[in-house]
């Protein structure tokens, strides 16, 4: 009788090692999927640059591709769908990628913009940014062309997955 108290003992004792075994590992598993997912994160920073123009970094764990900038106003397309940007990741400020603002914005007015991008891992996000224009001034050249430089300041709000078409 005594062994088979034994063997039942033992038998219950494994199978309660096993359930938290179990237990266990899911809450790894859990952990370790969500760190994951938390060093590959996408971010975009838009900040102002001393000479007018806005500076985008990339403030995430992944290397990025630029795609399109919507800026309204701008007199450059922002188009990159035949030959994407690289912003790469973990650059701090070494790696900017300079944007003109908008042209058509005057002092004290707010402008938006929108930023498509690509992850190394092919998913695709938009970047929403905002700014406004403290100060523009107009000088004439010599040559009779105007040079217009800006004070804004500019801000983000978000980077979220997104499956975009351009």
């Amino acid at each position: 009788m005594e062994q088979e108290t034994y063997y039942s003992l033992s038998f219950k004792l494994q199978l309660l090692t096993l359930v938290i075994a179990i237990v266990i590992g899911y809450w790894q598993y859990t952990i370790n999927k969500r760190l994951v997912t938390l060093q590959d994160y996408v971010a975009i920073a838009a900040v102002p640059g001393s000479d007018g123009k806005i500076a985008l970094l990339n403030t995430g764990g992944t290397n990025i591709y630029l795609y399109k900038i919507d800026l309204p106003g701008s007199i450059e397309s922002y188009d990159f769908t035949s030959k994407p940007r690289l912003l790469a990741a973990k650059t701090l400020e070494k790696a900017y990628y300079w944007i003109d603002p908008p042209i058509n914005i005057n002092q004290n007015e707010g402008f938006d913009f929108k930023i498509y991008l690509k992850d190394e891992f092919n998913n695709k996000w938009i970047s929403e940014h905002g700014g406004k224009c403290i100060e523009k001034t107009i000088t004439n050249n010599q040559d009779g062309t105007q040079q217009v430089k800006f004070t804004f300041k500019v801000w983000s709000y978000r980077t979220k997955k997104y499956a975009w078409r351009l």
